[in-house]
């Protein structure tokens, strides 16, 4: 059943209620955005941040724990003894208790990011390096109270402040993953922000060009046909009866035109009743010739009247058409963009006794690529040798720093292995390049990574003569 055909109150119903839908719509989308921005907001104050303010302070009292240590060991009495060693028990009070209130936080909002496989290992790291700190301050204390100072204090200066800095190290790293949570938790919530604002906003753009649309539907189908009987009806009045009212539908109004035409037909066929009556008494009575004659003048302007309102009729329908014919020749237009890549090589070729054949014949490019997780169109930078101290592996990684800069289509391998290597993954950590730096570590079929090379680097401080860049 078409839309012009139902009932006024049914046309009312749906066009008001689809407004009402979309309505309820925005606002349930609404209140589900801010319960989601409210949650995230909550892990970041209730969890991400009192992390790093627990982290903060084990690394503030562990500070002290040391300094008050060193005040023990220069103590000229017991007296300052008792009041260092209630200092120090104290500071470890501290430490456990903010290790307690990080393990309780971390158990409540265990995120499974990448972040948090390191941050396990680096906490175990630092509670191992506490635990040899704790037994070494008790090795201390108890040389101290044998008079053991010099002892004491070198004990202090060497194991203990190894564990001292190596846990010191763990608890800034683990500072740096937590502030970076909390800042990504805060960008985060800022994205749901504005992801609930613009929908909300186009909800509600979508609802006011519907309700518009409705007001303009339902004007034409209710308020024209409206306006069209009133116009019919005071010609009726002035004694116009060959007025007709186009019937657009079978609602109310179409059933109410229909009626008033054929009230307008009945009027008119007893107008014509009227004059074949006075038409034959004119013929009866000559007298009445006069008012004869005037009956046809009037039957003529009658026919000259509606001959008019045809005319009028049919020019109303043609511009009419021409309107239809108008807004079915809007169109809409989209202009498209394309960026374009600009790529480059440069090959040369030295000849020496290695086999080429070989590089140029290894496994597909993109199945290695894809081996270590490196896109087809990314940017593959490489650098191959063991991981010691004169490959100067650290000016690599910073240059890698510096391209990914400006550029994030690219992918620097380090390729092999060494002593270095947990070095190299800190640096690397520091800089937040993992993923964007990848150490593949010793790779037997070393043909297939210079087929999935675009650039070779070397930051060797001395070498012979390297095959790595032949």
């Amino acid at each position: 059943m078409k839309f012009r055909n139902l009932r006024i109150k049914t046309k009312l119903i749906l066009g008001f209620g689809s407004t009402l839908i979309i309505l309820i719509g925005v606002n349930v989308f609404s209140i589900n955005g801010l319960n989601t921005l409210k949650s995230e907001i909550d892990e970041f104050e209730q969890n991400w941040l009192p992390r790093t303010i627990a982290i903060t302070e084990i690394n503030t009292n562990s500070s002290n724990l040391r300094r008050e240590q060193l005040q023990y060991a220069f103590a000229p009495n017991e007296k300052l003894k008792q009041e260092e060693t209630e200092l120090l028990i104290k500071y470890i009070d501290k430490i456990n208790e903010n290790i307690d209130k990080y393990e309780s936080l971390k158990s409540q909002f265990a995120d499974p990011d990448d972040y948090l496989a390191l941050e396990d290992s680096i906490y175990s790291s630092f509670q191992q390096n506490w635990e040899e700190y704790l037994d070494l301050s008790f090795d201390f204390m108890q040389l101290s109270k044998d008079n053991k100072n010099l002892e004491a204090l070198d004990l202090m200066n060497t194991q203990a402040r190894e564990a001292f800095d190596d846990y010191s190290t763990d608890l800034s790293m683990l500072v740096d993953i937590c502030t970076q949570n909390a800042i990504n938790s805060a960008e985060k919530a800022r994205k749901t922000q504005k992801g609930t604002h613009f929908v909300t906003m186009l909800l509600l753009i979508v609802a006011v060009v519907l309700s518009a649309f409705l007001t303009i539907i339902l004007v034409r189908l209710i308020i024209v046909p409206v306006y069209r009987l009133e116009n019919a009806s005071q010609k009726v009045a002035k004694g116009e009866l060959d007025v007709e009212v186009k019937v657009t539908g079978n609602d109310e109004m179409g059933k109410l035109s229909r009626s008033f035409n054929q009230m307008t037909k009945s009027l008119k066929d007893a107008k014509e009743k009227e004059n074949v009556q006075a038409e034959r008494l004119r013929m009866q009575w000559d007298v009445l010739s006069e008012t004869n004659q005037e009956l046809e003048e009037k039957s003529k302007r009658l026919e000259k009247q509606k001959k008019q309102t045809e005319k009028k009729n049919q020019q109303i329908e043609s511009a009419m058409n021409k309107l239809k014919e108008t807004q079915n020749q809007l169109v809409q237009s989209e202009k498209m963009a394309s960026v374009g890549q600009l790529t480059a090589g440069i090959a040369r070729e030295i000849n020496n006794a290695i086999n080429f054949e070989e590089v140029k014949q290894g496994e597909e490019v993109s199945v290695t690529k894809a081996k270590y997780g490196i896109g087809p169109d990314v940017v593959t930078v490489g650098s191959i040798g063991r991981l010691t101290e004169q490959k100067d592996w650290e000016t690599y990684i910073y240059a890698a720093n510096e391209v990914l800069k400006s550029n994030k289509n690219v992918v620097f391998l380090i390729v092999g292995e060494g002593g270095l290597r947990g070095g190299i993954q800190k640096l690397i950590f520091k800089l937040n390049l993992e993923g964007s730096v990848v150490l593949t570590g010793h790779v037997k079929e070393i043909h297939k990574i210079f087929g999935i090379l675009d650039v070779f680097v070397s930051t060797s401080l001395w070498e012979g003569l390297p095959y790595v860049l032949l």
